[in-house]
């Protein structure tokens, strides 16, 4: 009865032993998918913070054409070359016809 008692406790010692490994790797492994989820999270901020920028300098490049064709005069302050016509559009018609000299004769015949 006493041998069998022995052999129990010996197979018990050793399945704890392996229960305990087995415990120990899961902590370890469950701290590194923690640290994983963290530095994913963060990557996750990094690239929607980097998506929000880019949409930013997208607005303000889809605004800048727009705003180049607003200005009466070129960059250096002179008029308009009368050789290069601009498209007349309803918004800026108006500003053309009276920055070019003549071009507002030609528009009302």
């Amino acid at each position: 009865m006493v041998s069998i008692m022995r052999r129990f406790e010996m197979t018990t010692a050793v399945l704890m032993r392996q229960k305990d490994e087995e415990l120990m790797n899961l902590n370890i492994k469950i701290k590194e998918l923690l640290e994983s989820l963290k530095a994913s999270k963060e990557e996750t901020k990094m690239w929607k913070r980097i998506a929000k920028e880019n949409e930013l300098i997208a607005s303000v490049f889809s605004n800048a054409p727009e705003e180049e064709r607003d200005p009466c005069f070129s960059s250096t302050g002179a008029l308009p070359d009368e050789k290069i016509a601009p498209p007349v559009s309803a918004s800026h018609g108006e500003c053309w016809n009276q920055s070019v000299p003549g071009k507002s004769e030609q528009n009302s015949n």
